[in-house]
């Protein structure tokens, strides 16, 4: 007798232990078929990622388009605020400083609490630098300082210390070549 009832015991158990394999590998192949996602895993963006790769390869004058219709698509997406910052790099690298730098206000004026406003604050700071504006640039770097808690506080501190401690000539008028 209690042969028998062990006999339907592990008969049981094996029972069991099949039907728990056979919805594990139903489960296993439903999370990785192609098509399926993992519940709660976060799908890429693929039009910013395609936008901001056209960026990564230097493809500035495809990327403005391409990441201003991702905006005007999606202006509150947590990617927009990178956008935007992308843009700026897009414009800055073709020389295009106006439209850099409304694309940096953008950023700022949208997402002001994102990572890449407080990067666009910097990049400003530089852009004036850049442009000759020193005044400006000092002035922008010496606002960003006083958020010690901000990724670019420290750079900021040390441009602004630096830009006050330095004068500035104005660029001297190009001298003819001898001959001309």
């Amino acid at each position: 007798m209690a042969a028998s009832v062990l006999a339907k015991t592990e008969r049981g158990r094996n029972a069991i232990e099949v039907r728990l394999r056979v919805v594990l590998m139903g489960v296993s192949m439903l999370v990785t078929l192609p098509g399926c996602q993992q519940p709660n895993k976060p799908q890429k963006d693929q039009q910013f990622q395609a936008a901001r790769q056209l960026v990564v390869d230097g493809k500035y004058q495809e990327a403005v388009p391409a990441l201003e219709k991702y905006i005007d698509q999606k202006p509150h997406h947590k990617n927009a605020s990178r956008a935007g910052l992308f843009l700026f790099k897009a414009h800055l690298a073709q020389g295009q400083f106006d439209e850099a730098t409304k694309w940096c206000e953008w950023t700022i004026r949208e997402h002001p609490d994102s990572p890449e406003a407080h990067k666009c604050r910097y990049k400003l700071a530089v852009l004036s630098l850049v442009q000759g504006k020193h005044d400006d640039a000092q002035q922008r770097f010496a606002d960003l300082a006083k958020n010690p808690d901000g990724p670019l506080a420290a750079e900021a501190a040390a441009m602004e210390k630096f830009l006050g401690s330095v004068e500035f000539q104005p660029r001297a008028a190009e001298k003819p070549v001898a001959g001309e």
